[in-house]
């Protein structure tokens, strides 16, 4: 959605290296604003209205395509032995949508959502709300950005690293890694080999 998004306004092809050079910089855990940054950064000025909104209209077409990374048996050995929740810098109504689709809403004890927090990603306060609400003693936070790095930091939590299906690369797990990520993972379903 950010790639048509922004190529439907600057006219331009966006290569998905490109999106994800900007994740790497920090300051874009949220798709509209990252969005944004892409138009501004090739010249063009765009109300943000119409950025979300166009954004909004791709995503809800896109979002039928979308697959779950996360082995099923897997999460649900995970949820019997440990309290489970979702931080996002998407909105509630779509975190809850994505997991009722895919019949894991269960699995979560709590979901933060974007309309949850004053301040989004490098900030910890979505994390701070987690671990309070659930009054977690020991926490692992698994991102694939150093936004999400920096807020398990910040919360006093354990960052853990996990590369995203789009970039794969030494770069990505070296940048997380030098953000404070104690370790990171190839996919969310090595997950086993960093809990105690």
């Amino acid at each position: 959605a950010i790639k048509k998004t922004a190529e439907f306004f600057t006219k331009k092809e966006v290569s998905l290296e490109e999106i994800q050079e900007y994740k790497n910089i920090g300051g874009f855990i949220n798709d509209w604003n990252l969005t944004e940054a892409i138009i501004k950064g090739r010249g063009f000025k765009i109300g943000k209205e119409k950025i979300i909104e166009k954004f909004q209209e791709y995503y809800s077409e896109l979002k039928k395509n979308e697959k779950w990374i996360l082995d099923k048996k897997l999460l649900e050995e995970l949820q019997k032995k440990y309290k489970l929740a979702v931080f996002t810098g998407r909105p509630r109504s779509e975190a809850i949508e994505v997991l009722q689709k895919f019949n894991a809403l269960k699995c979560f004890n709590e979901i933060i959502a974007m309309e949850d927090v004053k301040k989004e990603k490098p900030s910890p306060e979505g994390l701070l709300k987690i671990t309070s609400k659930l009054n977690a003693k020991n926490a692992y936070y698994f991102g694939d950005t150093i936004d999400d790095i920096k807020a398990g930091d910040g919360a006093k939590i354990v960052p853990i690293g996990v590369l995203p299906p789009t970039d794969k690369s030494d770069k990505l797990k070296k940048m997380l890694l030098k953000n404070g990520a104690k370790s990171v993972l190839n996919n969310i379903n090595e997950i086993r080999s960093v809990l105690k």
